[in-house]
């Protein structure tokens, strides 16, 4: 996190048929598969989730509607297994929060190498185990 932007990382690729360009082109995902339906079918009952696929299409909307900047995914080399979204400050915010605008436009942070080491050096590994619940 910094004043300009959040990063989530999810140590996780999308489970096929979505890429990462998808979560970056589309805002609806029908076709997604799921790990574990039985988990998605109880969060569904719950009322934690709303629907299937509907998130990142929610999330945008969200952003684009509080002036915000779009969210975007950023794109690791093809045997990275992660997922890392930014998700940039809006402008309005950081100058209630500052007292002042940014000095240059709020930018998202595109490029990969710098973020890629600091989570190499969190300590993740590509042996990271997945965690099955029964």
């Amino acid at each position: 996190m910094s004043e300009k932007q959040i990063n989530i990382v999810n140590y996780n690729k999308p489970l096929p048929p979505i890429r990462i360009s998808d979560l970056n082109e589309r805002t609806f995902f029908n076709e997604r598969d799921t790990e574990n339906p039985e988990i998605r079918d109880m969060f569904k009952a719950l009322g934690i989730i709303e629907s299937f696929g509907t998130g990142i299409g929610e999330a945008k909307r969200s952003m684009r509607e509080n002036g915000s900047p779009d969210l975007f995914y950023k794109t690791f080399d093809v045997n990275d297994n992660v997922t890392s979204v930014v998700i940039p400050v809006n402008e309005e915010y950081y100058e209630i929060k500052n007292g002042s605008k940014p000095k240059k436009k709020v930018w998202i942070e595109t490029e990969t190498k710098d973020f890629k080491q600091k989570i190499l050096d969190s300590g993740y590994t590509n042996k990271t185990k997945r965690i099955e619940v029964i």
